[in-house]
């Protein structure tokens, strides 16, 4: 039996990705070993060739951030998926619904890549809760994952060098860690599969 689960949490948004791929042992379901990126969708190679068109790119925009997904989902091999869900932010209402169809094509090709997996979504709120942030400010966030020196010490890089959405890709993955524990963990998986 497999020692570790993996775990890839995503902070998503309709500009950058937050990405975090994390061992989590199963016996203790803490991660042990946590790598993070920041990655555009805007930047991906399909979206470009065809934002010089005259069209309205967003539908491509989505099926490149669901192929790259994908593609990160086939090389890593994840067993859960954690997303931070769709939410309404009424300083940017209009944001909403690009939200809602990244959310939407993360969790499409994730069950692309394994139609009996795992995907858990935590609200802002619950995720904030999760981690015992003080506040709801990304500095807030932050200092919340400085107090937990098992988080620090299994990252690929300083949380120094981490942007906003890897820091929130981190506090999905605690999330996600809280939950698959609650859950009674393997079960939680093994019985999906």
């Amino acid at each position: 039996m497999n020692e570790f689960l993996r775990i890839i949490s995503i902070d998503p948004g309709s500009v950058n990705l937050g990405l975090c791929v994390a061992d989590v042992s199963a016996n203790t379901f803490k991660p042990v070993n946590i790598i993070t990126d920041n990655v555009q969708p805007p930047k991906l190679p399909l979206v470009d060739f065809y934002a010089n068109m005259d069209v309205d790119n967003t539908e491509y925009k989505l099926a490149a951030l669901g192929n790259f997904c994908y593609r990160i989902f086939t090389e890593q091999g994840p067993h859960i998926l954690a997303l931070e869900s769709s939410f309404y932010n009424v300083k940017r209402p209009s944001a909403f619904k690009s939200l809602l169809n990244t959310v939407s094509y993360i969790e499409h090709a994730f069950y692309r890549f394994n139609p009996f997996g795992i995907v858990l979504e935590f609200s802002p709120h619950e995720i904030k809760r999760n981690i015992n942030s003080k506040g709801h400010k990304k500095e807030d966030v932050k200092e919340a994952l400085i107090n937990m020196p098992e988080i620090i010490s299994a990252m690929n890089k300083p949380i120094e060098e981490c942007t906003e959405h890897e820091i929130d890709a981190i506090s999905v993955l605690i999330s996600a860690c809280g939950e698959t524990r609650k859950q009674n963990g393997l079960k939680l998986w093994l019985n999906r599969a």
